[in-house]
This record gives C-alpha cells, structure tokens and sequence, in this order.
C-alpha cells in the first residue's frame, strides 16, 4: 500500500490551471446595471447632439447628410436578399447590383403589380461576383426583382432629382 501523495487527474490540472489563467475575466450580466447607465449616458449624449445639429446650418453638416449625385451606390445581393432592399439614387447617379451568392440571380425592374417589364434594368444572368450597373434619366419608383426567384428577391429603387 503506497502511503505518499496521491496523483491529481489531469483533467483537474487543466481545469485548476484554465481556473488561475482566466480569474482575472469575469463575464459581464446581460442586464447589469452599470451596462444599462452606461447605456444610458451613450444614448442621451447622442440625443443632444442630434438636437444641436439639427439647429445648426453649418456647411459640415449639410455636406455630410448630403450624398454626392456622382457616388456609385452598391446593392449586394445573393441567396434569396437584395441587401439593402430599399436603395434612394438621384437621378444620373449609376447604381451597381453585385451577386456575392453562389448562384445565379437577375436584376429586372418591374411594375407596381410585380410584372416584368425589364424597360429601365436588363436582366441578364449574374454569376458570383458579377456585376451591372443601371443609371436612371427620370425621377420615380422602380420596383425590381430576379427574375430566377421573383417570389423571393424583390426591392425598391427611389431615384430623387
């Protein structure tokens, strides 16, 4: 019979040794309340410099709320999304369609009913990566969709003057 001392398991050494290495991080309650006040002071900071800006006819900030007709604007789509859904271009101001999907999708516009007219955007195949970009001449709604899954992928393109 051994009368020394016993030997630990390994796992109990590597539990008291993740224990020693990560005491130091304790994971922060979803709901705490220090989370919430800091919460707090972060929201009612910004609410006050919205109120500001919005009093104030300053050139920064009507150039930055203002978008540069010029801009190309990109909507992303893939698997069953246009991301975003809802895209506002001025007029002359080229938008760009890029499939980040797997497989192919279109880009056709459409009436308000959802019949493809394909008069404003050309719908052609776009494999992963490929891009097209449509300029608008006339201000107005464009609903588009893929023509591949018209129940699943549709949109809507603002064109302001």
């Amino acid at each position: 019979v051994k009368s020394g001392p016993r030997e630990t398991p390994p796992c109990v050494e590597r539990a008291a040794l993740r224990r020693r290495l990560f005491s130091w991080h304790q994971p922060m309650r979803p709901f705490s309340s220090h989370r919430l006040r800091v919460t707090a002071v972060i929201a009612g900071s910004l609410s006050v410099l919205a109120f500001a800006a919005c009093g104030s006819s300053s050139p920064a900030t009507t150039a930055t709320s203002a978008v540069k007709p010029s801009a190309t604007l990109t909507v992303k789509f893939g698997e069953y999304f246009y991301r975003p859904k809802i895209v506002t271009v001025h007029v002359g101001q080229p938008l760009r369609f890029v499939n980040v999907g797997k497989i192919e999708h279109t880009v056709a516009d459409t009436t308000a009913a959802g019949a493809i007219r394909s008069a404003l955007i050309k719908p052609r195949p776009l494999a992963h990566g490929a891009a097209q970009t449509v300029t608008f001449k006339r201000a107005g709604t464009v609903p588009y969709l893929c023509t591949f899954h018209p129940d699943l992928m549709r949109g809507v393109i603002h064109v302001v003057p």
